[in-house]
């Protein structure tokens, strides 16, 4: 009996070290540098802690936390506030069961709380509750990493509050855990601990169930924000292809009365209207400058539609672009034209002689930076820190800079907005 009790509490500091790097390496990418080695080495590491660091619960919960977190940050891809509210949400699992076996062992073996709970008793009871329990924890992960494949898509305010709620969650949970083996409570006692146990667990259930419904719609706010962009750059396209078409169809129509009349001045040897008229008509109607500033395909149009509307708008534009081909991808537009728009509508309420609007793209250390600054007058942020619209309808006109910064978020990288020697500025940096 105490070789198979020495295996169940083996079994159970691997199962619930596997669980939660298992479930992490699920959300979160595996770093380019690490390799596979390095995640066995780490689930050794909190195995050894779990399992041979004999402190009191609260202590050895708490470094367990803390050494998953640190080497979920060396290892994986993502931001710490993520990780750590996976890692949270986790232990919290694993107590309340580990809460609800040592109630139910209780009651069916009829030894104390604190005598079940000692590492190394040889209750069979125990055993089982051991194996049934850990087993229940690895089943659970990969129930959740076939249900919740998807990236976390949580708002600030949203993982403020829920880490928040996990932690009071946590130090009730580990407080319940300590009085349970501290003091000895009568059979009613136990009877509505283990009530309030079942209770926590299904608040617990729900509390999961809500963040994934919450993660769900955000991540359909994100790709609605995305389509509705997208949308709105097709639409505009749409109706400059109609312009030129009706443009086209206008010279063709009108060519034959041209043609007629040149011939006429060429009698007459009036060669100056004919070059005036011709110029009129290249500097008007076939002013099509096709410009070329990466092979870039989607953002080179994006570049020169933009760049005709700050010729038709008097506004000076610099551009240097050293795009990468991963670039080439419709979401990159949609933010490059998002930006510049935002950059020409600030500078039409500059004076002419002011509107300067510069865009920076290049690729450094597997990292993509896009910048776009545009001349300002007086300070925005101080104004307006926030950055909301002054149009009237600021749901859709808004939603410009919130996609963009969902396209960040998504891509993991970061967005910077500052304001330099009277430019407002905008810098994206994410991962190649």
């Amino acid at each position: 009996m105490e070789v198979v009790s020495m295996a169940a509490e083996i079994y159970a500091s691997a199962a619930g070290t596997i669980a939660q790097i298992w479930i992490l390496s699920e959300l979160f990418p595996r770093k380019q540098s690490v390799k596979k080695v390095y995640i066995v080495g780490w689930i050794l590491l909190n195995f050894c802690i779990a399992h041979f660091v004999l402190l009191p619960n609260i202590w050895q919960s708490l470094l367990g936390m803390g050494v998953m977190l640190l080497m979920s940050c060396i290892m994986l891809e993502g931001k710490t506030e993520q990780k750590m509210l996976v890692i949270i949400a986790c232990n919290v699992f694993m107590i309340l069961v580990s809460m609800l076996r040592g109630r139910i062992t209780f009651f069916l073996s009829g030894k104390s709380i604190n005598e079940i709970s000692i590492q190394g008793s040889e209750s069979l009871a125990r055993v089982l509750g051991i194996v049934l329990t850990n087993t229940l924890y690895l089943l659970t992960a990969y129930i959740l990493t076939c249900f919740f494949h998807d990236k976390i898509k949580l708002k600030k305010e949203e993982y403020i509050i829920i880490i928040i709620y996990y932690i009071i969650f946590l130090i009730v949970v580990l407080l319940s855990i300590a009085m349970s083996r501290n003091v000895d409570f009568s059979l009613i006692w136990q009877k509505t601990f283990l009530i309030l146990d079942m209770l926590m667990f299904i608040a617990n259930i729900i509390d999961l169930k809500m963040i994934f419904h919450i993660n769900q719609q955000n991540h359909y706010e994100m790709e609605n924000a995305l389509l509705y962009m997208q949308i709105t750059q097709q639409e505009k396209r749409i109706r400059e292809e109609e312009k030129n078409y009706r443009e086209v169809q206008l010279l063709r129509h009108d060519l034959k009365r041209y043609l007629v009349t040149y011939r006429q001045l060429l009698q007459e040897g009036k060669y100056e209207v004919i070059e005036a008229d011709i110029d009129k008509i290249l500097g008007k109607r076939l002013n099509t400058n096709h410009c070329v500033y990466t092979e870039n395909t989607i953002l080179n149009a994006v570049i020169c539609e933009k760049m005709e509307q700050c010729s038709i708008k008097n506004i000076k534009i610099e551009v240097q672009v050293n795009a990468d081909k991963d670039m080439d991808s419709i979401e990159y537009g949609v933010v490059l034209s998002n930006l510049l728009d935002n950059a020409i509508e600030a500078e039409e309420q500059e004076k002419e002689e002011n509107r300067y609007i510069c865009l920076n793209i290049g690729v450094e250390q597997n990292m993509i930076h896009l910048v776009v600054s545009n001349y300002i007058s007086e300070s925005v942020l101080q104004n307006n820190a926030l950055l909301e619209t002054s149009k009237k309808n600021k749901q859709l006109h808004g939603i410009g800079l919130r996609g963009v910064k969902e396209f960040v978020n998504n891509k993991e990288g970061e967005i910077e907005i500052f304001e330099e020697n009277h430019m407002f500025v905008v810098h994206i940096c994410v991962c190649v």
